[in-house]
């Protein structure tokens, strides 16, 4: 009976899931607004199926049903009660048979939040998204990852229960469940994005619903990765709470630029900037989930927290590259939409700190991707298998440490420099051109001075007092053990005289840009004598 009615579950959620689509779809095509609202009842019918499936594997571990394959493989008549529960997400297919409870429930949610707005193109086609990744999630349960697939026990059969792992720690009925109420729940404000890019309708005005959801599913990510945390440093072994796994790092990356979203999203909302950046970022996390289900559950990493291998990962590689290909081509076709009127005024503003804020998390969510697939790639293109430890992750999560900043007589840089450095957890070492020796020195003493009275080590900046450029020279060439990286900003002559003379690394340019605005009312040849100059 179990069997029955936990496939049937699975195939009402699916029927359920691609229907509303499609009704929700003629709706919005025919501008028929009595389809959208019968489309958005199906919610309901997918989440009633989820329940019902998810109700017949509970009930079947209860009972020690082990006529279905999933029990027999995972369930035991010795597991204790609370363990007993949670050994539904203990293995693939049952977590995925999680998943798509949950995210069936975030369906439902939205379409009764969202009721009285059935008419609007954008909630409809937001409604449209949800049900096709509702109907994808239900499609692989009743393929590669079905948890209702038949066994036939001998007598007095019993199983071998859970991974010990699991069966001596409490938050194993709490941690995946809250985990997984982040991950999935990033496809709401998934799903709004779409709809902004499919609509047009790329203002302000969907922010609003996407940061409240972004906020729910980021606050659930951040508690299930913290419990993930605890329960590592109790159960592992490790003796820390963090290992750089790569199944912890697939759960950090749709937080890093979840929490970026969370940031930039302002800017947007209060000056109209950063469009494509924030619904980059929205569906990076999106994708960046589906790519950490791929990287637990496919069985191409060796973990102790991962799933075993299994025929879902093609299923969500494919799935992943045609979100992947479906928002590039939107953002694409509404790029002249989604040019901001207006930019940045200052790296020193709010807009400029929030962006790099924005930068340093994405910067790090691209260091721990690459750690975490680099070993898949070289597995792929080399056929030999290598790791990425933690050494890797601790080097490059860090900060650069001390930079050395050389350039020209311009006091701004000073300014500049001196403020992103220490926004972004940086030293800085100062020298500026000799025409604006002292500028440069007033401006980076009030630096210090500002430090100093916000308790704030003052000596995060520093500056070069001396003109001599034999200093410089020595500067360049037997500081190395010191400092991590040489920056020069000016002309040409000097960064080609920094790259000769530098034995530390060194982020140069060849040429560079310089901004003149000319009063309507000044000396034009003057004017052009300057500009040449500049």
């Amino acid at each position: 009976m179990n069997l029955v009615v936990g496939s049937f579950g699975v195939v009402l959620t699916l029927a359920a899931a691609v229907t509303g689509a499609m009704t929700v779809f003629i709706g919005v095509k025919y501008k028929r607004d009595r389809l959208r609202i019968v489309g958005a009842k199906y919610a309901w019918i997918a989440f009633a199926g989820m329940c019902l499936s998810t109700f017949a594997m509970q009930r079947a571990l209860i009972t020690r049903d082990f006529s279905i394959q999933y029990v027999a493989e995972h369930g035991s008549s010795t597991t204790p009660p609370l363990y007993n529960v949670a050994t539904m997400w203990s293995a693939l297919e049952g977590s995925i048979l999680l998943w798509g409870l949950i995210l069936a429930g975030y369906l439902a949610v939205v379409a009764k939040k969202f009721s009285n707005r059935l008419s609007d193109p954008m909630v409809s086609w937001a409604l449209i998204t949800m049900f096709l990744v509702t109907a994808f999630f239900s499609l692989i349960m009743l393929g590669p990852a079905n948890p209702f697939q038949s066994f036939n026990p001998p007598v007095g059969y019993d199983g071998p229960g859970p991974n010990p792992l699991l069966q001596n720690h409490i938050l194993v009925a709490f941690h995946p469940p809250m985990l997984y109420l982040g991950y999935v729940g990033f496809t709401v404000p998934f799903s709004f994005a779409m709809a902004a890019l499919i609509t047009g309708r790329l203002g302000e005005g969907w922010l609003l619903v996407t940061r409240r959801w972004t906020l729910l599913s980021w606050g659930f990510l951040t508690a299930g990765i913290i419990l993930g945390a605890w329960w590592a440093y109790d159960v592992l072994g490790w003796g820390g709470y963090w290992g750089w796994d790569p199944v912890e790092n697939a759960s950090l990356l749709p937080w890093l630029t979840g929490t970026a979203y969370l940031h930039s999203v302002l800017v947007q909302e209060r000056r109209g900037l950063l469009r494509v950046w924030n619904l980059s970022l929205v569906c990076a996390t999106f994708l960046l989930t589906i790519l950490g289900t791929f990287i637990t559950r496919s069985g191409i990493i060796a973990s102790v927290h991962a799933f075993s291998e299994g025929g879902i990962g093609p299923w969500l590689l494919w799935f992943f590259s045609i979100v992947l290909f479906a928002v590039i081509c939107l953002i694409f076709w509404r790029g002249e939409t989604l040019r901001s009127q207006g930019g940045i005024d200052s790296p020193l503003s709010r807009e400029g700190a929030f962006l790099a804020n924005n930068l340093a998390f994405a910067g790090f969510a691209f260091v721990v991707l690459l750690g975490t697939i680099f070993p898949l790639i070289v597995e792929a293109l080399q056929d030999r298998q290598i790791s990425v430890g933690a050494p890797y992750f601790d080097r490059m999560s860090m900060p650069i440490g001390v930079i050395g900043v050389i350039y020209e007589s311009r006091p701004n840089v000073t300014s500049d420099v001196s403020s992103l450095c220490f926004k972004s957890g940086n030293v800085v070492i100062l020298r500026g051109g000799s025409e604006a020796f002292y500028s440069n020195k007033i401006l980076s003493n009030l630096f210090r001075k500002a430090l100093k009275n916000k308790k704030c080590n003052e000596n995060c900046i520093q500056f070069i007092d001396d003109t001599n450029r034999k200093h410089v020279d020595y500067f360049l060439s037997n500081m190395k053990k010191y400092v991590d990286v040489i920056i020069p900003r000016g002309g040409k002559s000097l960064v080609k005289k920094v790259l000769k003379k530098s034995a530390i690394s060194i982020i140069g340019h060849y040429e560079g840009i310089c901004h003149v605005y000319v009063d309507r009312e000044a000396d034009l040849n003057m004017a052009i004598k300057v500009t040449k100059n500049s």
